[in-house]
Order: structure tokens, then C-alpha cells, then sequence
């Protein structure tokens, strides 16, 4: 696959096909276009959990159904307790991507994500009637390849999940943009905020590690092992830094920020 201008130019069950995509709070887009058909694809969904990308290629499938390939590996058998063993939580040390992933109603899925993952031997899955291929390497590693321009390496996370969440509390600047951001304890959780944002409640995954609706929030640490500052990381942003202010330095940002 390749990408350049926002633009995937990968095949689709044998076709050529140029496709772009778009989200944002609440909605979610795709646009197909197959060149050498002539045939242009779009769908607009005003909802957050929709498959936009599915559901154009379903009508691909219907329309140039008669020119396409199945390229749909077949299904195999694998024992429940093989799967199952699977599920778990995984970070890309190349992204600092979170992928998490369940046991639920006899199958693999991702949490949240209705669509099961069909198992196709050797350690491949794929989600549904996708030709994504997600491959494990016995229990704790993991390597995606589907709409990403690259194919991205997962690490199952395996330290243990913070007790001590006031130690994460506090504010951290980013220069870079001119915000600060501000992170509490809510209710047993960590949650982030900054002007013109509603709060976002963060899960903790383990480690350093946390997630939420605007992607992963990992934690950096001096070399004393306090925490010095955090990362932003989601599909359209990777590592955005933002450094710990000290108490008299969040005092002051505080301050400015209510006037």
C-alpha cells in the first residue's frame, strides 16, 4: 500500500483503488474511487461507531461484484482456550498505539467492536470479512496490517495497572500550541482537560499507559522515575509532548488561565 496527500492507493479484491477517509467527534466518512471502472464511492455516517470504510466497500461489492477477486482467506478451527488466551492489551512501541482485545460470545474481538476475528492458521486473524491480517507471535506479540500505510508492531502489555493515581495529577504545558493540560483523579480514574475540551476519563492500561476517547496517554519519566511530562498519541497525532509543570509554575498557568 501507499499514501501520500492522504490518499491510499491499494487494491481491493483484485481492483486498483484510491480511498481517503475522515472522522471526528461523532462522525465518520469514506470515499472510494475505483479509476479504471469509473465508479466513485462515499459514505457519510453521523455516528462515531459506524464503520464508514465497511460499509462503502459493501456497496463496491455489490455494484463491481462481477469484476472482483475473493481475496478473503477461509476460515480454520482453533480451540477456544488458544483464542482466548489472546485477549489482552497491546501497545506499539512504533506508534504508541493501544489495540484492546476480548474473549466475548466464543471469539476474539476488539473492546467495544462488534465484529468478531475469523482465524485463518499460522497466528493470523482477520476481523470480520476484512482483508486485514492481525498475527500474533505466540501470547505477547502482535502485528497488525490493514488501512496504515506501514504494518505496525504490538507488545502485549504486561506490567501492572497504577494504584497510586495522585502521582499522575497535575498540569503539563506545551509550549509548541500554547495550552495547558490538566489531569485529576475522578472517581477512582485519571482524566484529562484543557480549555475548550470536555474532560476525557482515561483507563488505565498498565504501566505508564492509559486511553480514552482521544487516543493513548503515556506518562514519561525523568531518570529519578518521577513523571516529567506526557504523550498524546492517535491515529493523526503521534507523541505530542507536553512537559510537568512544577507547583509554583502550575499555580501561575492556573492563574493565567482563569483570567
Amino acid at each position: 500500500m501507499q499514501q501520500g496527500g492522504g490518499l491510499r492507493l491499494a487494491g481491493y479484491r483484485g481492483l486498483d483503488m484510491v480511498s481517503h477517509d475522515g472522522m471526528d467527534g461523532g462522525y465518520r466518512t469514506e470515499s472510494l474511487l475505483f479509476p479504471a471502472q469509473r465508479v466513485a464511492i462515499v459514505t457519510l455516517c453521523n455516528s462515531g461507531t459506524i464503520d464508514a470504510g465497511e460499509l462503502a466497500r459493501k456497496v463496491a461489492d455489490v455494484y463491481l461484484g462481477a469484476h472482483m477477486k475473493d481475496e478473503v482467506p477461509p476460515a480454520v478451527k482453533m480451540a477456544e482456550t488458544e483464542v482466548s488466551a489472546l485477549a489482552g492489551d497491546y501497545w506499539s512501541p512504533l506508534t504508541d498505539e493501544v489495540v484492546r482485545l476480548e474473549f466475548k460470545d466464543g471469539a476474539l474481538r476488539q473492546v467495544g467492536v462488534p465484529k468478531a476475528f475469523v482465524p485463518m492458521g499460522d497466528g493470523a486473524f482477520r476481523p470480520g470479512e476484512s482483508t486485514h491480517v492481525w498475527r500474533f507471535s505466540g501470547s505477547r506479540e502482535l502485528s497488525i496490517r490493514d488501512f496504515w500505510p506501514t504494518t505496525r508492531p504490538f507488545l502485549r502489555v504486561t506490567a501492572p495497572k497504577p494504584t497510586a493515581l495522585a502521582t499522575f495529577a497535575g498540569q503539563y504545558r506545551s509550549e509548541e500550541v500554547d495550552m495547558t493540560y490538566t489531569v485529576r483523579v475522578v472517581d477512582a480514574k485519571l482524566a484529562i482537560r484543557w480549555p475548550r475540551r470536555d474532560e476525557v476519563v482515561l483507563d488505565a492500561i498498565g504501566g505508564d499507559h492509559f486511553v480514552g476517547s482521544l487516543g493513548t496517554v503515556t506518562f514519561t519519566r525523568a531518570a529519578s522515575g518521577g513523571i516529567n511530562g506526557l504523550t498524546l498519541s492517535n491515529r493523526r497525532l503521534r507523541r505530542f509532548r507536553a512537559e510537568r509543570l512544577e507547583r509554583a509554575e502550575a499555580v501561575r498557568a492556573a492563574s493565567t488561565a482563569g483570567n
